[in-house]
């Protein structure tokens, strides 16, 4: 039993996987898409903002950079197709943010493009549900922002954006966990969903079966079956009561139970109609059917009641 809701257990874990890799791939096309435009945006602004090799640095990272995101915008589901490789990819795609982010804080030395690094960590949280590769492009950004500003130590409040940095980190963390446990928790709904609703179709199947079963054996019995409603009206006639008493399918769609039973044997019929509509069933019942043609058919059986 334990092995069996183990091997459940792991089974449900690689589906949530899975499905997760699923999501991360297709969000991460307009992501790209997003980060083109915003880093062709930043081309034209480093022409007017920036200057000397600076501004050639800044330029030329941009403009590769929006290459390289459109690249990928163009690539997933064409060429990389694997939704296995999604993280990956949205590492690659935040080291290069990273690359340019920090570029641009070591080449101005301003501690305040810090910003973008912070944008980067902060998009991550919403970004990554791999907990793994999360903490990866949160531990590389970080070490690189400490690195640049060891090297700028005398220049700008870097302390003041060292808690930036960590109050930025404490977010993503806090946005990564509760966006990464919303998603499992629905795709836990989800696969559940699933599963009871195979579980039904597969019921469903087997009451279909026992129902043709049933049916096939009603159809085929020598014996006269019927089946009305409270008002009289017939639900279902085998073939043998169709046969024996001679009534057509539309003409039995107008009878009621009482336009068949002799006059003599009304009373008592109804007696044990009402008997088995209180739940009571009725066994040897004794009474006369009249055919179309006319004849008396003399029958007896049992009678009982289905509630629904």
């Amino acid at each position: 039993m334990e092995t069996a809701q183990h091997k459940k257990s792991d089974t449900v874990k690689d589906q949530i996987i899975s499905r997760i890799n699923v999501l991360m791939m297709a969000e991460l096309k307009p992501v790209c898409l997003g980060l083109a435009i915003l880093y062709s945006i930043f081309l034209f602004s480093h022409y007017f903002f920036l200057s000397g090799t600076t501004r050639l640095l800044m330029m030329t990272t941009s403009g590769i950079t929006t290459v390289i995101l459109l690249f990928f915008f163009f690539s997933i589901n064409k060429i990389f197709t694997n939704p296995d490789n999604a993280h990956i990819i949205g590492s690659l795609i935040a080291l290069f943010i990273l690359f340019n982010g920090i570029l641009h804080l070591y080449l101005t030395g301003e501690p305040e493009q810090t910003t973008n690094l912070t944008l980067l960590i902060l998009g991550s949280g919403f970004l990554f549900l791999s907990t793994p590769w999360f903490l990866f492009v949160i531990s590389v950004t970080t070490i690189s922002w400490i690195i640049v500003a060891i090297t700028h130590t005398g220049s700008g409040n870097w302390f003041h954006f060292g808690f930036f940095m960590i109050s930025s980190i404490a977010l993503s963390i806090i946005l990564h966990i509760i966006r990464k446990r919303t998603r499992i928790q629905s795709e836990k709904i989800r696969i559940s969903e699933m599963h009871k609703s195979d579980e039904l179709k597969k019921t469903i199947v087997k009451l279909e079966e026992s129902q043709e079963k049933y049916k096939d054996l009603f159809e085929n019995a020598n014996d006269l079956i019927q089946s009305a409603t409270p008002d009289g009206h017939f639900i279902y006639v085998n073939k043998s009561w169709k046969k024996e008493l001679g009534y057509s399918e539309a003409e039995i769609t107008k009878l009621k139970l009482w336009d068949i039973i002799h006059p003599d044997y009304i009373d008592h019929c109804k007696k044990i109609f009402h008997h088995v509509m209180l739940g009571k069933r009725a066994n040897h019942v004794e009474a006369v059917f009249i055919a179309k043609d006319g004849r008396s058919v003399p029958v007896e059986g049992h009678v009982n009641c289905r509630f629904e």
